[in-house]
């Protein structure tokens, strides 16, 4: 979003993918960022200074850092003029007063690269030479720059940047990799999925940091790990997909601080394996196939926070007892005072859904 716009890519009849416009009540309008047949293809925007940026491709220069300033469009910086090669910008972030993304060149790889505006400079060469260290995962937490790297003698990692000094997490000790992924910040912890022995890609948990502390959420105990994805920050809490048995179960899962709860059982019979977890006004919106041979489906899971729960009881002596409770565990007390028939009734509302519910 963007100058209350939303901004996305998509390809035309004739396969141009480019940069489209929506202002939510008329039709798209494309803009031609890399004018003619050719796409440009962006990829990982980022508002800054105002400015829209991302990585796309534009004429002679390759795929570069590209703008739109919500008239004009094109190169904003050619990051690897020298190399004469396409520095292919993504995971775009801001991060105190710079735009921050990584970026190849023939002289140093894959690295860390900043753009104040007017220029695009390495910020560090992690891994020496033109061997790249890819950081990639990139998220802001208590007001440092983390992002998963790899450096010859520790392997895959989490790094931490604070504007001038580098560091790192080895958590998987020695030069094999933990390779962390999905960075996700909640409250006053960082999640993020990573594997705590080097493992194979089973092995894989989510971890909690906090300060210098990093705390291992077991899932599915044991070696061999709940494969956890999709990681997102929703009402208050961590959800994602998690499996139980590994390449089996797959479902959602959510996490308190540092305790783990599946949300619920979607697909008894196997996984449902729920993906694109995005939040959507109170809502948590996601795919997921709950095995009834409906296929793949959206699904959205609704908070108990944002639920109303209103009764009813149709007294045998005649006329309606009634109450209502916002409560995330609603209790209802009624005293009966005749003997009789009475039918109760419970509405569950959330916004503009609701549901009955009646029983004698």
């Amino acid at each position: 979003v963007y100058n209350g716009k939303l901004y996305f890519a998509a390809a035309d009849a004739s396969g141009d993918r480019e940069l489209y416009e929506y202002d939510g009540t008329n039709p798209p309008v494309k803009i031609d960022v890399n004018p003619g047949s050719s796409s440009s293809s962006p990829i990982d925007p980022a508002v800054f200074n105002n400015v829209l940026y991302f990585g796309g491709t534009f004429g002679t220069a390759g795929s570069e850092l590209l703008f739109f300033d919500g008239t004009n469009s094109g190169l904003a910086a050619d990051v690897d003029a020298a190399g004469g090669n396409s520095s292919s910008p993504g995971d775009l972030i801001v991060y105190r007063g710079d735009l921050y993304f990584a970026a190849t060149t023939a002289a140093e790889g894959r690295e860390l690269f900043r753009f104040d505006g007017l220029t695009a400079s390495l910020v560090v060469d992690i891994e020496s030479g033109a061997i790249s260290s890819s950081p990639s995962d990139f998220a802001i937490f208590d007001g440092q720059l983390y992002f998963a790297a790899r450096q010859s003698g520790i392997g895959r990692e989490l790094f931490q940047f604070d504007g001038s000094i580098l560091n790192f997490f080895d958590i998987a000790t020695g030069p094999v990799n933990s390779i962390p992924t999905d960075l996700t910040v909640v409250g006053s912890l960082l999640y993020f999925s990573a594997r705590p022995n080097g493992g194979g890609g089973t092995s894989r948990e989510v971890h909690a940091l906090s300060g210098s502390t990093i705390d291992i959420i077991d899932v599915e105990p044991g070696s061999s790990g709940s494969l956890p994805h999709d990681l997102v920050a929703y009402d208050n809490a961590l959800f994602f997909g998690a499996s139980t048995n590994p390449g089996n179960d797959d479902e959602l899962w959510r996490i308190d601080g540092l305790t783990p709860t599946r949300v619920a059982n979607i697909s008894p019979s196997g996984s449902s394996n729920p993906t694109g977890m995005t939040p959507f006004g109170s809502d948590l919106i996601f795919a997921a196939d709950d095995g009834s041979g409906a296929g793949r489906e959206p699904w959205r899971f609704i908070p108990a926070s944002s639920l109303t729960f209103q009764w009813s009881l149709s007294l045998p002596a005649g006329g309606i007892a009634t109450g209502e409770s916002g409560a995330t565990t609603p209790a209802f007390n009624f005293t009966p005072e005749n003997e009789g028939r009475y039918t109760a009734g419970l509405t569950i509302s959330s916004l503009d859904r609701s549901k009955s519910f009646a029983d004698a």
